[in-house]
């Protein structure tokens, strides 16, 4: 396991003071470039809006292929929280995926977005190429999660914390929840991916336009993974009880003797190793 390593200022005077540092969500997207992302299929059906500091998926035609963002880099365990605003078509949010050449481009595990006249499928999940749906909501609970009209934003907070997944769309815990009474209103406890071929390696974040759909018109801003110290920080979201924190690096922020210089030093929590026929990342 990869660890970091400290010196001690007793022995050797340099550091005087240390600090953990405090949770921090970390923009994966900067709102105006496609940095750390890319296109895969028609790059004329995604654009950013450096206004509204969002990728803007849009097309007017029924013939419209399939079209991805993806993320540069592959993630593991982790927490991250995303806005979505859908006003037609269907869409969502890919992870642990692979990209391919296949017509969809994408295989992978999908937190799912769907406009059929109301907000549908909130918060559900699904398994391309298969098996097809594993967490699915009703109506109902869509309705009753989902924030109305289609011209605002929902937001969601994802967790993959082995060998579960955790969705909280706008402060409800769609796939994580406990309580009876959000059972039986329709939410899921949480899911277990260890089982499920197709999710059980490191892979991008995607973000889809779903072919066929017509118009298609979906944007998605806020794109932040959560960074922290995990032997100190919360084990939950703040204000979020049943969405677990799962934190992508840790830091140790000291101040080095004689020159009032803050130091820090950061790295991932451990190097991906492989359990069976899955990749962890220890923590």
């Amino acid at each position: 396991m990869k660890r970091l390593m400290l010196k001690s200022a007793a022995l050797l005077g340099t550091l005087v003071a240390f600090s953990m540092a405090a949770v921090n969500w970390r923009p994966l997207f900067n709102g105006t470039t496609y940095a750390g992302w890319h296109v895969a299929g028609v790059q004329t059906f995604w654009s950013i809006d450096p206004v509204d500091s969002a990728f803007v998926g849009y097309s007017a035609t029924v013939t419209t292929p399939y079209t991805m963002i993806f993320s540069d880099s592959l993630f593991d365990q982790f927490t991250i929280k995303y806005s979505y605003r859908l006003r037609a078509g269907c869409s969502g949010f890919f992870f642990r995926s692979v990209q391919n050449t296949t017509p969809e481009l994408v295989a992978g595990c999908q937190v799912e977005a769907k406009w059929t006249g109301v907000q549908s499928e909130v918060g559900s999940l699904y398994v391309h190429p298969s098996p097809g749906w594993v967490v699915q909501h009703s109506q109902a609970y869509s309705t009753r999660i989902a924030r109305t009209p289609n011209t605002v934003y929902q937001d969601v907070v994802l967790t993959v914390q082995r060998p579960f997944v955790y969705v909280n769309v706008n402060t409800y815990q769609a796939v994580g929840e406990t309580n009876a009474a959000e059972l039986t209103a329709g939410a899921k406890a949480a899911w277990r991916y260890d089982a499920q071929a197709g999710v059980l390696v490191p892979g991008r974040f995607g973000l889809q336009i779903h072919a066929g759909q017509l118009p298609m018109d979906v944007r998605f801003k806020n794109i932040s993974i959560l960074e922290g110290c995990p032997t100190t920080d919360p084990a939950f979201v703040a204000g979020l009880p049943l969405q677990p924190a799962v934190y992508v690096n840790k830091c140790v922020t000291g101040i080095e003797k004689g020159s009032g210089r803050a130091t820090e030093t950061s790295g991932y929590l451990g190097s991906i190793e492989r359990m069976g026929s899955e990749w962890i990342v220890p923590v």
